[in-house]
């Protein structure tokens, strides 16, 4: 029995002299094979480094330099789902570590997992408050629609840089869809405090100030952005916008014509075109082709189709040509019922085209429609008044 004994401890050492002879040999070939596969990885022969790595993964046991690589290989390689279960495997050994709740952050919010990046953006910011976390943790909520939580952390962060213009878009854009213009406004003339020739922001502050009414202080800010030299799309069109609301007609259409040479795909642009020139008395003529461009490139919505048929109505009768308006305000009616203030026009058209009996079938219609004692149905019942008086004179002469 103590021969026996002596023998196995012999075979133990003598194991575990080979283990410690080969253990060196092993941790280099470790080393090598890590190193061949960041250099496969950094020429983008990303499968062949995830080949390698995952050849040095052993059953139950995990290598931290190994998984950490590997997870940057599956970022590369676009696996997302796979580096995020590498980085979740590298944080449940590490739950302390900072680096891999960043790494697993950034991986769940590129691959659209909002409510994962959110949380591990909190746990991030309670331990650290860094800059470029509490914007991604704001992005994480404004991606998931919580505008609030959204701002709070956007304003955090505006709070510690506010020299970042696309965070104090952001926020402000949040604002804007709130109609929570004056906080726009106050965010706007505080950053432009910092930097004056931010074209975005000041952007920003003439959107707000047009949506709300106030086209002059608008158009200032549109002009003043357009003589520093910025010739893009929106200037042009927020310029003549603000200018045909403050009946600048022909600066308005030189404006909304150099926006349309820019996006010639903007249905609501050749619309306004035609309005405007049907509105500065231009005559539907001018207005026209600017209706059928509108008509052209839309899939009309009932709403949007029956406003062009509207303006086209309404361009030819101001140019007294009422045939052709009631055709389309006709056409308006049967596209969108919901306008019923278009029975009106239609009475009148036929009125001036003397067919009495229309005008008071369509008169009717009005007021069965309309809330009596409005302008409009007064308006109605006097005219029905006037045609009845006129079927009665024609009839009798008849």
């Amino acid at each position: 029995m103590q021969k026996l004994l002596s023998i196995i401890l012999t075979i133990n050492c003598f194991c575990q002299l080979i283990a410690s002879a080969q253990s060196p040999k092993l941790m280099k070939d470790r080393n090598a094979t890590i190193e061949e596969a960041r250099y496969l990885k950094s020429i983008y022969k990303t499968e062949d480094a995830i080949e390698l790595l995952s050849g040095l993964i052993s059953p139950g046991q995990i290598d931290e330099e190994v998984q950490n690589e590997l997870a940057d290989c599956y970022i590369q390689a676009g696996d997302l789902d796979a580096a995020a279960s590498t980085y979740s495997t590298l944080l449940m050994m590490k739950p302390e570590s900072i680096l891999y709740r960043i790494k697993l952050m950034l991986t769940t919010y590129r691959s659209k997992d909002y409510k994962s990046s959110s949380e591990l953006g909190l746990s991030i910011i309670k331990r650290d408050t860094i800059p470029a976390i509490v914007s991604l943790t704001a992005d994480s909520f404004n991606m998931m629609a919580m505008p609030d939580s959204a701002l709070i952390y956007y304003n955090m962060y505006i709070g510690m840089n506010p020299a970042n213009p696309s965070v104090v878009s952001k926020a402000a854009k949040i604002h804007l869809e709130r109609e929570e213009y004056v906080k726009v406004l106050d965010m706007a003339e505080d950053y432009l405090q910092i930097d004056s020739t931010n074209m975005g922001i000041r952007g920003l502050k003439g959107l707000a100030y047009f949506l709300m009414e106030d086209f002059n202080s608008s158009e200032d800010v549109f002009q003043k952005m357009k003589e520093d030299g910025n010739d893009s799309y929106s200037v042009h069109l927020y310029l003549g916008q603000n200018q045909w609301r403050n009946k600048e007609y022909i600066p308005a259409i030189r404006e909304l014509e150099a926006a349309w040479q820019l996006d010639s795909s903007d249905v609501n642009l050749a619309y306004s075109i035609g309005s405007v020139m049907s509105e500065c008395g231009q005559g539907i003529n001018k207005a026209k082709p600017w209706f059928d461009r509108a008509l052209k490139i839309i899939t009309p919505s009932p709403d949007l189709l029956g406003k062009i048929q509207r303006e086209y109505a309404l361009g030819y009768m101001r140019s007294n040509q009422f045939d052709m308006a009631l055709d389309y305000y006709l056409k308006s009616w049967e596209t969108d019922k919901s306008k019923y203030s278009v029975l009106s026009n239609i009475a009148y058209c036929y009125e001036r085209l003397k067919n009495w009996k229309k005008a008071e079938e369509y008169c009717l219609m009005y007021l069965s429609y309309g809330k009596p004692g409005s302008s409009g149905y007064k308006y109605v019942e006097e005219s029905l008044e006037y045609i009845r008086q006129q079927m009665f004179l024609y009839y009798y002469n008849s």
